[in-house]
């Protein structure tokens, strides 16, 4: 095919139109001719090679949306793959996504220097207790089961009104969940506590909520420790307990009046309100 002819676009075998185009063309004969074609046909010769389809003329040709000729625009499915082709505008490219890494939430509190974790009523793996006890008292710090006031994190597995888990919420103390001490070991560090590491216990937060603030909304754990680290709840305040009350052990009265930032005094008027 010369530079100057144009380009032909065959349809699709399947087309039916294409079809009975081709079976136009072998039946083309004259008039004159119309014996010759019975008298070889009942001579059984060998079939006709099939003859070479004809070349059109015709504009060139500037895509797959130039009209077709005339056999081709009988078939109904190359219509509509045109018209859809036509409608069909080029879409833009989608602008490169950004992948933001996963922070966990907001810092509750930062890596201590000398972490004190203490526990209550959890139950950690013996090996993963283990690692986590080598790797605080590689930094100068202590895994224990009792409260102390130098604790740096309490680790609960629910939220409940007990002797620990009053004081680090007085305190302030970061209230973790068993698997921080996963964290901890798999980090070889101490990391800051973040907000997916906090205790989630939503019946408990609705207990406490209930109890102690009188309403059925959601106790926040986070927003409380927040309060407690901006200022205690008994700061500048004495606390005098009389001897009469029993509900609890006076030493534990006194670990949690001082872990909400009061004096504990054993004598009335030992030292003035301030």
């Amino acid at each position: 095919m010369g530079d100057g002819e144009p380009t032909l676009l065959l349809p699709d075998e399947d087309c039916p139109a294409t079809q009975l185009d081709e079976e136009d063309e072998t039946n083309d004969v004259g008039q004159g001719d119309y014996g010759k074609t019975v008298a070889k046909a009942t001579d059984f010769p060998s079939p006709p090679a099939t003859p070479k389809p004809r070349k059109r003329k015709g504009p060139p040709s500037t895509g797959l949306a130039d009209t077709p000729d005339k056999a081709c625009r009988r078939s109904p499915r190359l219509r509509e793959l045109q018209e859809l082709q036509a409608q069909q505008a080029p879409e833009p490219a989608p602008a490169p996504r950004r992948h933001q890494a996963s922070t966990g939430g907001p810092i509750v509190a930062e890596p201590p220097l000398r972490p004190v974790i203490a526990l209550s009523g959890v139950e950690i793996e013996a090996n993963l207790l283990n690692a986590g006890l080598r790797l605080v008292e590689s930094l100068g710090g202590e895994i224990t089961n009792t409260w102390t006031m130098q604790a740096t994190h309490l680790v609960a597995c629910r939220l409940r009104r007990t002797f620990k888990v009053m004081c680090a919420l007085c305190r302030g103390v970061p209230i973790v969940r068993p698997a921080f001490i996963k964290r901890c070991v798999q980090e070889a560090r101490v990391p800051e506590v973040r907000n997916q590491d906090l205790l989630r216990d939503i019946i408990g937060q609705q207990i406490f909520a209930k109890r102690f603030l009188g309403r059925s909304q959601s106790y926040s754990l986070g927003d409380v420790l927040q309060r407690a680290q901006d200022g205690p709840l008994l700061a500048n305040f004495c606390v005098y307990v009389l001897p009469e009350v029993t509900a609890m052990e006076r030493p534990k009265l006194r670990a949690l009046v001082e872990a909400a930032g009061g004096q504990w005094r054993e004598v009335v008027g030992a030292a003035p309100h301030r």
